[in-house]
């Protein structure tokens, strides 16, 4: 395994953001090269992702929140997801006027497989960790992912 720290050692802030970046490079990687091989968008795929971790669905105004979609982007990725029969609008329990989309988990199996995939090559990596190194790793990200981007990229610079 490759150690991202500058100094063979112990690793700083700026060694913590390279192995971010890379992350999200190479999770970005995966997903192109997995949505090709689908033909599928990527964004199909991450949509695909959402839901599986969502089985009771999401509004369409979250899906355009989680994946920075406009209303009319949001409206052709469903149509085409279900079209491919990977999903359905079933009527929203807490809201009569709206829908949720939902995963068809049988339909799906394809990009489904994808997350399983990487779910096992994540299992492989975190078995050579102890408990406590993955609740660090789990809190660490779990802080992360709740930045808003609009908080972290500078409008004044061009």
């Amino acid at each position: 395994m490759k150690n991202l720290s500058s100094s063979g050692g112990a690793t700083d802030e700026t060694d913590i953001a390279t192995a971010l970046r890379r992350f999200a490079n190479w999770a970005e990687r995966a997903s192109s090269y997995a949505a090709k091989r689908l033909d599928l968008h990527v964004t199909d795929l991450n949509l695909v992702g959402l839901l599986l971790d969502r089985p009771q669905g999401m509004s369409p105004r979250e899906i355009i929140e989680h994946l920075s979609l406009t209303s009319g982007a949001a409206t052709a990725l469903i149509d085409r997801l279900e079209k491919a029969g990977y999903v359905r609008r079933v009527p929203n329990p807490k809201d009569r006027r709206s829908v949720l989309i939902q995963l068809i988990p049988e339909a799906a199996e394809a990009p489904i497989a994808f997350y399983k995939a990487r779910q096992d090559y994540y299992r492989n990596i975190t078995a050579n960790f102890s408990p406590e190194e993955l609740s660090v790793v789990i809190r660490f990200l779990s802080e992360v992912i709740w930045i808003e981007p609009e908080g972290i990229v500078s409008t004044d610079e061009k």
